[in-house]
């Protein structure tokens, strides 16, 4: 990974789980490791809109706080995008 001050950093991550459209379990596997899983439900009406929960576990409740305002912002910008490909799929008759 690349970050706008030029740095570099370690970014290894390795998919543990993938159940399709229900569950992705994926494992960063450098410091700071963590585990990340992603649960897919559908709801509405009709089951045409989808509920995502995001499940971040850290080494430890202090890396977890260390790394907290990085963390939300950058899943924040993971969300958003994942959202307009979601969308943009939708409006060119996707599923």
């Amino acid at each position: 990974m690349h970050a706008p001050n030029g740095a570099n950093y370690a970014n290894d991550s390795y998919f543990r789980e993938i159940e399709p459209e229900r569950r992705i379990v994926i494992e960063h596997v450098v410091e700071p490791w963590f585990r990340l899983t992603v649960t897919l439900k559908p709801q509405g009406d009709q089951q045409e809109q989808t509920h995502l929960a995001w499940d971040q576990e850290f080494a430890s409740p202090e890396m977890a706080e260390r790394m907290r305002p990085l963390a939300a912002t950058a899943n924040e910008q993971v969300l958003d995008r994942l959202q307009a490909l979601a969308e943009s799929d939708r409006r060119c008759g996707g599923a």
